[in-house]
């Protein structure tokens, strides 16, 4: 079972580096790599990208596997992480769910108040809306978009 390692300053916060895969149904895997805000200030972290996504029904699970440990995520964000993964280079990647312990109501509540600045000093947010609807693309091909 996967174990988050406290954060260890005010302004820490953990980023996801998910392994490369040219197989887009194989395993996710990565791991946590803890950064602060004033590294970033100082570039002295590679950039990252921010993930703002729907976290979908909590009951539909999927799994990425952490330092060997199997660590349960939203169907959601799993669908969200196999769209983004590359597939020759790690991936720098913020999401909230997965990079705040979800079960630590005190980090959390410290998280909350670095969201702004850690989705400043990434260098992309994505927004992933999930699976569109059947049609929806359609509707780009006749606005012309």
């Amino acid at each position: 079972m996967f174990q988050y390692r406290p954060l260890e300053h005010l302004d820490s916060f953990r980023l996801l580096h998910l392994e490369p895969s040219l197989n887009h149904s194989a395993d996710l895997k990565g791991s946590l790599h803890h950064a602060t805000l004033s590294d970033c200030d100082y570039d002295l972290i590679e950039p990252y990208t921010a993930l703002s996504y729907v976290w979908g029904d909590a009951s539909q699970r999927g799994v990425i596997h952490l330092g060997g440990s199997a660590k349960e995520i939203t169907a959601s964000l799993d669908a969200t992480l196999r769209d983004m993964r590359d597939k020759s280079r790690v991936c720098r990647i913020w999401a909230d769910a997965l990079c705040i312990d979800q079960s630590n109501n005190a980090e959390k509540g410290v998280q909350v108040t670095l969201m702004g600045r850690i989705y400043s000093t990434a260098h992309h947010t994505v927004i992933h809306l999930g699976k569109s609807p059947p049609g929806f693309e359609k509707l780009f091909i006749d606005l012309k978009v």
